[in-house]
């Protein structure tokens, strides 16, 4: 599912038109905020796919949980996806020759333990200075590198460094995979009565719904430049 998750973002990333770096990092921003919803249903639904052992289930949001996920869970997908996106783009847009099966089959794999290796690092890092700070520090590091990315990407749109329009073609492919995924998340949250007990987090849900539907609804406008 991340899988499918990381590419898709990806997809939209590439729209704002930043650095191979930053477009990474907005990949992991996509997925993470989506993730914002996910995890806060999926804990709660069916006894809870997964728990958080030693963690109440409640709505606080403190620096110790955000709906009773850890924030280092948050943290962790904002290393994760950025660093195996970036490690893609870097094999699939070095060369422009073909590669052959086995070289695909031995860097995807590479990428992978990379990827793994490096979360494993981040995380084990992170949950030692939480247990210096009483767990400030995975919050703080979470809301300012996602907030970073917002205002970065944000910014690129907003000075006319990159050029949006809704009337070219439509990828209509990956508009439906995160309108089900967002779908699944809004009609779980509404369910568990979540949205109606925090009014605020119904309303930076569907904001973050709908700037990712535009978003995939949206396509660069081709500049024309005419040479004397």
């Amino acid at each position: 599912m991340w899988g499918g998750v990381a590419v898709a973002a990806l997809r939209l990333a590439k729209k704002i038109g930043l650095s191979r770096g930053l477009t990474a990092l907005l990949a992991g921003w996509l997925v993470v905020s989506m993730d914002l919803l996910l995890d806060v249903a999926a804990i709660r639904l069916n006894g809870g796919f997964w728990i958080w052992e030693g963690r109440p289930i409640t709505l606080a949001i403190n620096h110790h949980m955000f709906m009773s996920v850890i924030w280092v869970n948050f943290l962790g997908y904002l290393f994760e996806t950025p660093m195996i996106v970036y490690l893609n783009q870097r094999f699939w847009q070095r060369q422009s020759r073909p590669r052959s099966k086995p070289l695909i089959a031995v860097a995807t794999l590479a990428i992978g333990l990379a990827g793994v290796a490096f979360v494993g690092i981040a995380s084990a890092a992170s949950l030692k200075l939480n247990q210096l700070t009483d767990e400030w520090f995975a919050p703080l590091a979470f809301l300012a590198l996602w907030g970073f990315i917002f205002v970065i990407s944000l910014r690129q749109v907003v000075t006319k460094k990159t050029h949006l329009t809704f009337k070219g073609s439509k990828d209509w492919t990956i508009f439906i995979f995160w309108a089900v995924i967002y779908g699944y998340c809004l009609v779980a949250l509404e369910f568990l009565g979540i949205f109606k007990a925090v009014p605020a987090y119904r309303i930076f849900a569907y904001f973050l719904c709908l700037l990712t539907l535009a978003l995939s609804l949206a396509s660069q406008r081709t500049t024309l430049t005419v040479e004397r």
